[in-house]
């Protein structure tokens, strides 16, 4: 289910991605076998095929409810809440339905790298350069309060740690080609999003073994194709037999369509990587000052494989068509 609260402050859909473009034997789990590349024998295959098709038949909408806890971390951990056991077929029959769809997709001799916010970027969602970079911001100011690091200044802090950490390029680009109103107008939202993130966060404990920028990386059809997504935030210890981890990601603007693709996307990323599905997935939006947070259901994880085949097709049509021109 779905879970959206507004936090304390001291500050006063769109339809998913359509996959009429792609083939049914790539959307199917028991879809045809292909090349000497598929990473399970036929048995082996077949259970976990079966055991795919089963989920994917579970699908069913969140629903919306109340939360009661003021702290988000409390949101987030639900202390004492039931954890659903992990089944151990369920990430290699997701993973399975995944390179059938890569392999079948793929172009030849070029790599194609995934990530929830380029298809997003390309649908539009995030076509502003102002947005782009307080996002980038807002989430590098996050991760430096849950840390212990308040920035003293946080544009400047932020855009030194974008700098240092050698994956916010593109966002250091776009802050040097803003005008200098514009330039004055996110100084100033930052320091807004700053007071915003430290009036509501707090260091998270160190039993739940936080992690931030934790980069979640799944290589498909032997590495020509590979899932990309950073987490904000990760709370909990590897899986013993029940889902353990909750990860959060920093949205940028209103919740809209796209986080929830996102959160699903995550909630995958984690599950082929780790072989266990998160127990919940979030997404924080410091503007309206809004954690929204979400139970990982094995109809999730088969929306989000629905989406990552999407994506794939989407991302390797363009690669094919700039090589193209």
């Amino acid at each position: 289910m779905t879970t959206a609260a507004t936090l304390p402050s001291v500050l006063d859909d769109r339809p998913g991605p359509s996959l009429e473009q792609v083939p049914e034997a790539v959307l199917s789990p028991t879809g045809p076998v292909v090349g000497d590349g598929n990473p399970f024998d036929a048995t082996e295959r077949s259970a976990r095929a079966r055991r795919a098709q089963r989920v994917r038949g579970s699908r069913a909408p969140s629903v919306p409810v109340s939360l009661h806890h003021d702290d988000p971390l409390l949101q987030l951990r639900a202390p004492g809440a039931s954890r659903a056991p992990v089944d151990p077929g369920l990430a290699g029959g997701l993973r399975a339905w995944l390179e059938d769809a890569a392999t079948m997709l793929r172009p030849d001799d070029c790599r194609v790298i995934v990530t929830p916010d380029r298809h997003a970027a390309a649908e539009g969602d995030l076509a502003s350069s102002f947005a782009v970079a307080r996002h980038a911001i807002a989430r590098t100011i996050f991760r430096m309060v849950l840390t212990g690091a308040m920035p003293g200044d946080p544009f400047d802090d932020a855009l030194v740690a974008l700098c240092a950490g050698g994956t916010g390029l593109r966002s250091i680009e776009l802050i040097q080609s803003m005008s200098g109103k514009d330039l004055a107008s996110l100084r100033g939202v930052a320091r807004a999003d700053a007071h915003q993130i430290a009036a509501t966060w707090r260091r998270p404990a160190a039993r739940w073994l936080p992690r931030t920028a934790e980069r979640i990386c799944v290589p498909l059809a032997a590495g020509a194709i590979e899932l990309r997504v950073t987490a904000d935030l990760v709370l909990g210890t590897p899986s013993r037999g029940t889902a353990s981890v909750c990860l959060v990601e920093v949205g940028a603007g209103a919740p809209a369509a796209l986080h929830a693709r996102s959160r699903r996307f995550i909630a995958l990323a984690e599950t082929l990587r780790s072989g266990a599905p998160p127990f919940r997935v979030a997404t924080y939006h410091p503007g309206p000052s809004l954690l929204v947070t979400e139970e990982v259901s094995d109809a999730m994880l088969v929306a989000a494989v629905e989406d990552a085949v999407d994506a794939i097709a989407h991302r390797a049509a363009t690669e094919v068509s700039e090589r193209g021109q």
